[in-house]
This record gives structure tokens, sequence and C-alpha cells, in this order.
């Protein structure tokens, strides 16, 4: 603790990351406690209440309760979210049916994480509740090696870009504290294309990452049917029905801001019905991560669409609500009817 004071006090250090966390969680016995004396210190200490305090553990289950509410935190500890990287995976690397409810809950804060819990006599460091910014969402430990090398570059480097950028795309929009890997950056097209999506979640905000798990905002879920649900059940996937995976939610805010974000980890392309808007709006595309640099985040010259969009497989895409072009003025109108009629009287030869 003393060294931990010296680096905040004397090197205006503003935080420190405890990797391998759970080790904090053992007595010297090796048995695990659900109220730990060095991190109840840790929370409570007022030199470092100022601090960002994060929690990553390398193995859950060595975390109180088996990890059911993740790291002692006490209301005031950050958490390296494993949860959130291991079901991304699960279903965008990996296809794995019947996880569609689970990828929903990581995409909308990880509330059976972060949320207030004072059932089941649970102490008061594992019961209280954290804002969703309180979880990091990650797609890999701190200190691991490159996104690409986990979704399998070695085998398919062109698959495993496709795959890297949609996972990149639902962290970046997920509710919660996105965190990237050096190695990843490192590569100039992932750089860029985090970049640029950086750029639309800061523009939309209090949709994508409100503040509180009850902030007030509305979401819709979707299947390839926009006005059906997507497979929560699994059953669909477990049957092998084309396109069961896909699923897509979409957010809608005042002056008629909306944004569709659809991820497809099916082997086959899907095409998605898109939800309807509202009057002279209609969808554009800001993301699709099957589109080579620069077409995967346009921020300005996206391509306006009509009633579907085909997302191509391991792909996912980002559109926003935009107003329709405005239609030609009469003049011009009935000029172009003048000049079809005479080409019309002209016929062929």
């Amino acid at each position: 603790m003393d060294a931990l004071r010296w680096w905040a006090t004397e090197y205006q250090v503003d935080g420190f990351c405890f990797v391998n966390a759970e080790n904090l969680t053992q007595d010297q016995h090796g048995g695990v406690l659900d109220s730990p004396p060095v991190v109840e210190e840790l929370a409570s200490d007022p030199v470092l209440a100022n601090c960002k305090l994060i929690a990553a553990s390398a193995n859950d289950t060595l975390l109180p309760r088996l990890g059911e509410r993740g790291f002692p935190h006490y209301g005031v500890i950050i958490e390296w979210n494993n949860r959130f990287g291991s079901s991304m995976l699960a279903l965008l690397r990996d296809n794995m049916g019947g996880i569609l409810s689970n990828f929903a809950t990581r995409m909308t804060g990880s509330q059976d994480l972060l949320a207030a819990r004072w059932d089941g006599g649970l102490p008061g460091g594992l019961a209280a509740g954290r804002r969703p910014a309180f979880g990091v969402n990650a797609l890999e430990p701190p200190l691991a090696g490159s996104l690409l090398q986990l979704v399998g570059a070695a085998e398919d480097i062109e698959r495993a870009e496709v795959v890297a950028r949609s996972l990149l795309l639902a962290m970046l929009v997920a509710q919660g504290t996105p965190a990237f890997n050096a190695p990843t950056l490192s590569r100039k097209g992932l750089l860029r294309f985090v970049r640029g999506v950086l750029k639309i979640r800061k523009k939309y905000r209090d949709l994508l990452a409100p503040p509180m798990f009850d902030s007030p905002r509305a979401i819709s879920w979707h299947g390839l049917d926009a006005l059906a649900e997507p497979d929560w059940s699994g059953e669909a996937a477990a049957s092998q029905i084309p396109g069961a995976n896909y699923v897509a939610f979409s957010l809608k805010g005042d002056k008629q801001q909306a944004v569709y974000v659809g991820f497809n980890p099916n082997p086959e392309p899907c095409a998605a019905a898109l939800p309807v808007l509202g009057p002279n709006t209609q969808w554009k595309r800001v993301v699709d991560t099957a589109r080579l640099p620069p077409q995967d985040v346009v921020l300005d010259s996206g391509e306006l669409l009509d009633t579907e969009y085909i997302v191509a497989p391991g792909a996912a895409i980002m559109l926003e609500a935009a107003p329709q072009p405005a239609p030609p003025p009469p003049q011009s109108r009935a000029a172009t009817m003048q000049a079809s009629q005479v080409y019309g009287r002209m016929g062929p030869g």
C-alpha cells in the first residue's frame, strides 16, 4: 500500500491495473475470501481515492463465489470484464449457437456483473452496484498479443481482418469502457478503423453509451427480419438454419437520430431487412467490416440504402439515419419528362 501511495503522490500516477488480481482475494493458505482485507483497504484508502483502480483477473473461478460477481469491488474498483471478450469471441469468431442472449447482456453493459444485487446474502463488496463505465470491455487480457492472432490470421488473414474489425466494432458500440492492446493498434489499418468508429461513438454517445443502466434509450433487437427478434432460444442455430445467428439492434433518439448495428457470424451472406425509419429519412452505411479500407468506415460519404442490406460472412455493419435527398425542382422534373417524351417519339432506329 505504501508503494501505491508513493507512486500516486510523488509521481502523480492516476491509476493502477492489478494483473492476476485473483491473488489479492486469497489468504495465506490459498483460501478465497469474500472480503479480502487488502482489497478492502485498497478501496477505502483516501490517498488512492482519486486513482483509477482496475482489477484484471486471469482466472475468474478463483474469485469469490467462483467469480459470479467478479472481483470484490466495494463499488469503486473497475473490472476488466473477461466475460465480454469470451462472449464476443464465442459468437463472432466461432459462430457458437445459443448465446445471443449472453451477447446482448454484454453489449448492454453486463448488468449481471456490474448492477447492484443485494439479494442472496452477498457481502457489500460484491453486492454494491457500479456504473457501466466500470466495466472494461476488452477482447484479450492485458499485455496479450495481437487481436489478429487471436482470430486465426495464421490460417486465413483475409477472414481474420474482417472478424477483427467486427470484434472491434462490437467493443466500440457496447455500453462500457473499451480497451485496446498495443499490438492490435500497431496495425495501421486497424488503428484507422478504431479512430473512425470512435468518432461515431462520440457522435452517438447518448445512444450507445448512456451513463447508467436505467438511462432512457429506445433499443430494439432484430434478427434477419427487422420485425422479429433474434434466435434467443438457440433452436434455429441448433437446427443449422442459415442465418440463424444473425443479431442486430437499433437505437433511436431525439431529432430523428437512429443507428442500426448488425453482426453476421454465419458462414453465409445474410440479407438483413432494415427497420422502418420516420418520414424523410433513410439508412446510410457508415461501417461495413467486410469492405477494404478506407471503405470499411465512411463518416460522410456512405451510400444511402433501401430496405435491406447484404451482410458478408463474419462481417458487421453500422448504419445511421440520414435525411432523404431532396426531390428535383418542379422545373427540372418537367424538363426531364419533356425530354423523355421526345426520345419516346423518336423510337428505336
